[in-house]
């Protein structure tokens, strides 16, 4: 007799705090210097044009979570254009980071696997339609703050971890 699993698909489990969140970031927009400290500016983690429902970050292939990506992966993810894919970088924070101040990690199955959104961080409180001052300086904070506790995992323009 076949059963069928009750265990939900990895993509819809709640994203756990010691989980490392991965964004991809892109060298025309955000300066790598392993000097610095942090060795990546804001621009990391402030919402592009394409961020309408929330900052889009993804969930990275874990012991528990198999099916997740890995930071090469993620940078060379077949819907994603070459002029991108060539110069990006992959950069991680723990889902514990965004949490502590104030942020919601959502699931948010996608084309992605562990595709997932954190809400605030949006485009239009940003710079878009919703915009105030008051929305645009609390989305820098947070992106500040996030940018504190982020890892570079592929440096922008390089092809492999670093």
């Amino acid at each position: 007799m076949v059963t069928e699993s009750t265990q939900p698909p990895d993509d819809l489990l709640p994203v756990e705090g010691s989980e490392s969140l991965m964004r991809r970031i892109l060298k025309r927009l955000v300066e790598y210097d392993r000097e610095k400290s942090p060795p990546i500016q804001i621009a990391a983690f402030l919402p592009t044009k394409r961020d309408v429902d929330g900052l889009s970050l993804n969930r990275r292939i874990s012991n528990q979570h198999k099916t997740f990506l890995t930071p090469e992966s993620l940078k060379n993810w077949r819907e994603v254009p070459d002029s991108i894919r060539e110069t990006c970088g992959v950069v991680a924070v723990l889902a514990t980071a965004a949490r502590e101040i104030g942020l919601t990690v959502k699931t948010d199955p996608a084309t992605t696997p562990g595709h997932v959104l954190i809400e605030e961080i949006n485009w239009d409180d940003f710079a878009g339609d919703r915009r105030t001052d008051e929305s645009h300086d609390k989305i820098l904070g947070w992106a500040l703050q996030l940018t504190r506790n982020a890892v570079v995992l592929i440096a922008p323009g390089k092809s492999k971890m670093t």
